[in-house]
């Protein structure tokens, strides 16, 4: 027993509840900093998709965006990167129009653009087969060139294209017309893993 009166069990219990609390209090600060950050990546994305929808577009990658001044790079709320232009992007498909905006490894995936709430997912990397029953699947291309690819990656097809114009100072609307290199493309996977 110390001089105060308290034994060595009833200091230790007071230390574990002390260090318990503590605990509970870093989880919930760490998980509403998350929240934000996730709500902050919805406001990115319906604020992306009202201004493509605004300027009367037929849908824009963000890419394309940026380089017509119609919206500028969107930072990541997750680090210090901006999002990714080549998958961010607004697409109308009759009179519904839908967002996708990739952020890191997050992403609001081909969510309709005037919905309140956007699922948003972590994803892996591409691939060639399915790892997942919760995937999402796309065609890639790229063009090889003596025998080698000159993307590192593939792209989706405007990508592709936008990428290959910038390339070789073009301005092909069809990958068909590609000469200065053979067309390549494979199916390409990756998991879907829902946060919120």
């Amino acid at each position: 027993m110390n001089n105060k009166g308290y034994g060595k069990f009833e200091v230790l219990t007071i230390l574990v509840l002390l260090i318990v609390i503590v605990a509970v209090l870093l989880m919930t600060i760490l998980k509403s900093v998350d929240n934000q950050k996730l709500n902050v990546m919805v406001t990115n994305a319906k604020n992306f998709s009202n201004k493509v929808i605004a300027g009367d577009a037929s849908g824009y990658y963000l890419r394309d965006a940026i380089e017509d001044g119609i919206y500028d790079n969107i930072r990541s709320p997750f680090s210090t990167n901006n999002c990714d232009v080549d998958e961010s992007k607004v697409e109308f498909e009759g009179s519904k129009k839908y967002v996708t905006l990739k952020c890191d490894n997050y992403i609001i995936y081909h969510e309709e653009a005037i919905n309140d709430t956007y699922k948003i997912y972590t994803v892996s990397k591409w691939s060639d087969s399915k790892n997942s029953d919760d995937y999402q699947k796309i065609v890639g291309y790229n063009c090889e060139k003596d025998k080698k690819n000159v993307f590192d990656t593939y792209y989706e097809e405007k990508v592709f294209l936008s990428h290959i114009n910038e390339l070789y100072k073009k301005e092909y609307s069809d990958e068909k017309e590609i000469t200065e290199c053979n067309i390549v493309t494979k199916e390409l996977y990756r998991d879907l893993t829902l946060v919120r």
